[in-house]
């Protein structure tokens, strides 16, 4: 894309762990139509890393970072939902290496401007991100915000995690900075 146009990053513990095999997933850009246009109406593609424990026989699994079209208007969540229907094509490749597949970021499940429609979009990413292969369940977060806009919190980021993922542990995600601090107040 563009230098001014948003982009989506992955940062890590290189101590850690090891990210390599970086690649731009036009899939999540939901007007793109291919790779040769992954950043096309200012909207920003999956990131795509492999992941890699340092300490031997470590986890490893592919990692996709995503910034689905913000907005609260049907508009924006029609885009969203048609990125999330692109997930099988996006991660279906990845599945013969290694079938954990961690999706993360902002989803932007903010609804069409009103509690109901957000409230109705969360369940729809939940129904539809468990049917995708290879199935996925929605870490909760804790608190249940992750942002602020006009004096109230809300849930936009997620992390997506297979349901047959064994090295997958944690039911949660814990929120930190300015949303765990005011505890979604």
């Amino acid at each position: 894309g563009r230098p001014e146009d948003h982009h989506v990053g992955l940062l890590w513990n290189d101590t850690r762990v090891a990210l390599s095999q970086f690649e731009s997933l036009w899939q999540f850009n939901a007007r793109a139509k291919s790779a040769n246009n992954a950043c096309t109406f200012g909207l920003r593609p999956g990131l795509y890393a492999w992941v890699q424990a340092r300490e031997p026989h470590g986890v490893d699994f592919h990692l996709i970072g995503l910034h689905l079209k913000s907005g609260p208007t049907v508009f924006a969540v029609e885009d969203r939902h048609h990125a999330l229907n692109r997930i099988d094509e996006a991660v279906d490749p990845l599945l013969a290496r290694d079938r954990d597949v961690i999706l993360l970021g902002d989803f932007n499940t903010m609804g069409a401007g009103d509690w109901q429609s957000r409230d109705s979009e969360l369940k729809n990413l939940r129904r539809k991100v468990a049917k995708e292969k290879p199935g996925f369940v929605d870490l909760t977060l804790h608190p249940q915000c992750s942002h602020y806009f006009r004096g109230r919190g809300g849930w936009l980021d997620h992390v997506l995690v297979p349901q047959e993922m064994q090295e997958v542990t944690v039911t949660t995600v814990q929120v930190t900075g300015y949303c765990a601090v005011a505890g979604c107040e």
